[in-house]
């Protein structure tokens, strides 16, 4: 006869508690914002390849073509130039990956004259870099966005 799995575990099951993903929280009050504050000939994405994911969910994404060291935001104005913003935690660091893409970015800078690509680690820094990138905001960080912008349910706040 065959033992479940859990019948050779010691002990009662762990409680699991859910950590704290300031990035994750940062993103979804940038998109709140965006949606505010773009003018209505901008579009932007989010990139989710900095998601915490399951193996499954992850080979999944690889498969289909997600790449390291993509930027998290992604906005596209009239000018036909893809801005990229890329989000961080106080305490965060860029990897190898989003290094190496960030110099990707320069060198087209200096090829081209346009400014693409920012580092934000707050909505402010996000708000400044539409400005640099010449895009006027409609509205300021001033709406209650951290607020009004709650992750979705199994997240903490």
């Amino acid at each position: 006869m065959t033992m479940p799995v859990y019948a050779y575990r010691k002990g009662p099951k762990r409680p699991t508690t859910k950590r704290d993903d300031p990035e994750f929280r940062l993103q979804c009050q940038v998109a709140t914002y965006l949606r505010f504050a773009l003018p209505k000939d901008c579009i932007f994405t989010a990139s989710m390849a900095g998601a915490k994911m399951g193996k499954t969910t992850a080979s999944k994404a690889k498969a289909a073509g997600q790449a390291r060291g993509w930027p998290d935001i992604m906005i596209l104005p009239p000018d036909g130039v893809t801005r990229y913003i890329e989000l961080k935690s106080d305490i965060g660091s860029l990897t190898r990956e989003q290094i190496a893409f960030r110099e990707r970015c320069f060198d087209a800078e200096e090829r081209t004259g346009n400014l693409i690509w920012k580092l934000a680690r707050s909505l402010e820094d996000v708000e400044f870099s539409l400005k640099v990138f010449g895009i006027k905001p409609r509205c300021g960080v001033d709406l209650g966005i951290r607020e009004r912008a709650k992750p979705p349910a199994g997240h903490l706040p």
